[in-house]
């Protein structure tokens, strides 16, 4: 088993079921905006954020097609893991 070292000062975050997308792109954009929002006060102390259950709530019926939206919580997730958490 492997476990995470958690420095002192530091802690473990986790979010669960976000389902961004649902009902509709349009409506789930405050909760988007929520979200970020609260990533970004998890840089100050974070060690580790764990993204659990779904982030994103789309169909998975088309092989062809990329779910478009959200780049403001890809955005940030991207920074949170280019400084290191």
């Amino acid at each position: 088993m492997k476990y995470i070292e958690v420095p002192s000062g530091k802690k473990i975050y986790f979010a669960s079921d976000n389902h961004l997308g649902a009902p509709s792109s349009e409506l789930s954009q405050p909760r988007e905006m929520k979200f970020v929002r609260w990533l970004e006060t998890l840089r100050k102390d974070a060690a580790a954020i764990f993204l659990l259950g779904d982030l994103f709530d789309f169909w998975f019926e088309y092989n062809t097609v990329v779910p478009k939206g959200f780049t403001r919580t890809l955005g940030k997730l991207a920074e949170i893991t280019d400084s290191g958490i």
